[in-house]
């Protein structure tokens, strides 16, 4: 038993490096429980999976500068790799997909709601919504807000708007 517990833990070693260079984490997380040695030279001799990283980066809102091809915030004025000057992109509605996110956790024989994933949900909707204030993005956002609230039970609908307020005003 100890043995298994010991080679799960292990496995998460080649896991984080390779996961680091765009690699599936399960997937190494495995192999490195399995094969702990192989799969730690492994992951530190593969190269980045670079166009798995760039994904990753335009899925978090970065943009690739139309000069040098690397990846800018969308609100940079200068290229901080190349120095070019850049245009900032206009303002678009860019909507995070937030409806799935559960907002509710049982405690004993009750549902409350869940704090931190409705801070989690402030913080996808601002995601590319930056210069929008807290009545845009309620307005932007009311038809997954209103998925969501018809998910929870109807007690909680207020104390869920008060904290989603209170959340996108920090």
């Amino acid at each position: 038993m100890e043995l298994l517990l010991i080679c799960a833990v292990l496995g998460c070693i080649p896991a984080a490096i390779a996961s680091s260079k765009g690699r599936s984490f399960g997937a190494w997380w495995v192999y490195g429980a399995l094969l702990f040695i192989v799969a730690l030279i492994h992951s530190l001799c593969i190269k980045r999976d670079h166009k798995a990283i760039e994904k990753e980066q335009l899925s978090e809102g970065l943009v690739k500068c139309p000069y040098c091809a690397e990846m800018v915030k969308p609100e940079a004025i200068k290229c901080k790799h190349c120095g070019s000057d850049l245009q900032p992109l206009p303002m678009k509605s860019a909507l995070v997909p937030i409806a799935k996110i559960g907002v509710t956790r049982n405690l004993a024989d009750s549902v409350i709601l869940d704090d931190f994933k409705v801070s989690e949900i402030c913080t996808r909707m601002r995601i590319g919504n930056e210069r929008k204030s807290v009545q845009e993005l309620l307005d932007e956002y009311s038809g997954e807000l209103t998925a969501i609230k018809d998910k929870i039970p109807e007690s909680l609908h207020n104390k869920f708007d008060e904290s989603l307020i209170n959340h996108l005003n920090k």
